[in-house]
């Protein structure tokens, strides 16, 4: 029997967006956080209404997106009701654009800083379509039934389909809302490819919001609409998206 390997996990809060279908046959879209990723798969908070095995579309940051598989979700009545577990359909697919270390044979302890747990008891395989994985009542760990392949080195990997450029400049945004004309001040909006701007807000903004985007040293003024809008964060300030016409 090979051996089995475990992707590196790491913890890391990132917000990203989440579209699909949940256990009632309703689409939805919304916001969720990842609380640790890997390679393939990821362990998502804020998500309580979708299913096992269930396919879902992940979006983090401007352009980056890609299709999971549910394989785990949080026990009701816990703490974990509201996260689950997933793992990329497209295994050539980084959705968080880092590098990870190879998969390391399962219990290697280099990243075992803590003795074992001792086993739950196992609720039986899951079918997930791309493995068998048999969980319990703990997150998954992404496991793969096979050696790993070798890894490249960073300069070799797989380059993106598109080039972004990007630059800040200082802009003014203007748009209406319920007859209302408003405007903010963006001191350091990001510009990407001169086709898309990511700006943090004081006020919120509805996603398809049409937009005038002013920049303050040239006076050039451009029309967009607003493709994402992000709930306040900690510091109170809301992360946005805008196309250009």
């Amino acid at each position: 029997m090979p051996a089995k390997f475990e992707e590196v996990r790491i913890p890391k809060h990132l917000q990203v967006k989440v579209r699909g279908v949940d256990r009632f046959g309703n689409t939805f879209t919304q916001t969720a956080s990842t609380l640790d990723i890997s390679r393939h798969g990821a362990r998502l908070d804020g998500l309580g209404c979708v299913a096992n095995s269930q396919t879902i579309e992940v979006s983090c940051g401007w352009f980056n997106k890609a299709q999971f598989k549910v394989v785990w979700t949080g026990k009701p009545g816990t703490s974990e009701a509201t996260q689950i577990g997933i793992r990329a359909l497209d295994q050539q697919v980084n959705l968080w654009g880092l590098q990870f270390p190879p998969a390391r044979p399962s219990g290697y302890q280099e990243f075992a800083k803590q003795p074992a747990a001792a086993p739950p008891v196992e609720s039986g395989p899951i079918k997930v379509g791309l493995e068998n994985i048999t969980y319990g009542d703990k997150p998954p760990d992404f496991s793969m039934d096979s050696a790993p392949q070798p890894v490249a080195a960073p300069a070799a990997e797989k380059p993106r389909s598109k080039t972004v450029i990007s630059h800040t400049a200082a802009i003014m945004l203007r748009w209406k809302s319920s007859g209302l004309k408003l405007e903010e001040s963006v001191p350091n909006a990001r510009i990407l490819n001169d086709k898309s701007c990511m700006l943090q807000l004081r006020g919120g903004i509805k996603e398809g919001t049409t937009v005038e985007v002013i920049n303050q040293l040239t006076n050039e003024s451009r029309t967009g609409k607003v493709i994402m809008s992000s709930p306040a964060g900690g510091d109170g300030m809301h992360s946005v998206a805008v196309d250009f016409d």
